[in-house]
């Protein structure tokens, strides 16, 4: 299967910089090595750059793709041609990985991408043809992304060659990073309300009723039929105090479910105890926590219990809005 991601909304561009945009009179402008399209003079600069976050000032992407159990092929980096014309000739652009770009990227952004090696296949040993009379091409690989799941995977990628002359690479979207990581059916961005029960006294909304996130929560792939949720509050367990947002400190709570019958199965803490023996269980007297396909609503009743406190009970409720 064919399909070019980096086109469809399923892309979420991370805004930390990577490199710095130059101003567009500067040195790398007049020299016609930036994506300009022309200069005043009227000369054709034919610049060849990766098409992967030209809108914004850091060239990272993170990509996810669904887990279907078999090989993808994905057209995963556009290389672009600049200027005013098609493609006069099929031009053979060659992209090399580096893993430079992901050292320098944790480094500043304390994030722990790492490159997949052998679990993605970079094919055509990292050419891209722009075919005559186009006036992009992509980098290809292949993956199956139940392969994904193992650890935070992204390709550093800088144009090293052009085949061809008379063509110019890119002074400042010659490199990028392609974050690559797997998604379940139940992955998302979602509406969410949530009803806490039993520890108004230390401050927490007390329900009824439910209250409503302010903003769309992310539903993240963590296994193949498991998620964990990403709002404001990170990825901790959210809910309310005081009529505004909180988080709870020492908690990552899991869900996974049964992939066939989409039941929840079970709610657990990934964090580890921090002596608040903060945990999370199924909420026994509910038997119908789940997914439910025909409405992507997610139901999910469980319980968080921390020492001398009692067991707060969180009911949450899950609409699916909109792709992650």
């Amino acid at each position: 299967m064919r399909t070019h991601f980096i086109k469809l909304p399923l892309i979420l561009a991370l805004i930390l910089s990577i490199t710095a945009i130059s101003c567009l009179k500067d040195k790398a402008y007049e020299d016609g090595t930036i994506q300009s399209g022309s200069q005043g003079s009227g000369q054709d600069i034919k610049v060849i750059s990766l098409g992967i976050t030209v809108s914004s000032s850091s060239n990272f992407l993170q990509a996810s793709f669904p887990i279907t159990g078999s090989d993808t092929t994905v057209d995963l980096i556009p290389v672009e041609l600049g200027g005013s014309s098609d493609a006069p000739q099929d031009i053979h652009v060659t992209l090399t990985v580096t893993d430079k770009l992901l050292t320098d990227y944790n480094t500043a952004n304390g994030t722990n991408y790492v490159d997949p090696g052998s679990v993605v296949t970079i094919l055509n040993n990292g050419v891209v043809i722009i075919p005559k009379g186009s006036r992009i091409g992509y980098f290809q690989v292949k993956f199956n992304a139940n392969d994904l799941l193992s650890a935070t995977y992204a390709l550093g990628v800088v144009i090293t060659s052009v085949a061809e002359a008379g063509y110019t690479i890119s002074g400042n979207l010659n490199s990028g990073i392609v974050g690559i990581g797997p998604k379940n059916k139940y992955d998302g961005r979602y509406k969410f309300t949530i009803e806490t029960i039993g520890w108004g006294a230390y401050g927490i909304n007390d329900g009824p009723p439910s209250l409503t996130w302010p903003t769309l929560v992310s539903v993240v792939t963590s296994g193949a039929s498991s998620i964990i949720l990403s709002s404001e509050a990170g990825n901790a367990q959210p809910a309310f105090a005081g009529g505004g947002i909180t988080g709870f400190g020492a908690t990552e709570p899991q869900f996974t479910f049964d992939p066939n019958t989409n039941q929840l199965l079970s709610v657990v803490n990934l964090i580890p105890d921090d002596g608040r023996h903060r945990t999370f269980f199924l909420n026994p007297a509910v038997t119908d926590s789940r997914y439910d396909p025909t409405t992507q609503t997610i139901y999910a009743a469980y319980e968080m219990t921390q020492n001398g406190r009692p067991n707060q009970l969180i009911y949450d409720t899950l609409v699916y809005k909109a792709v992650r």
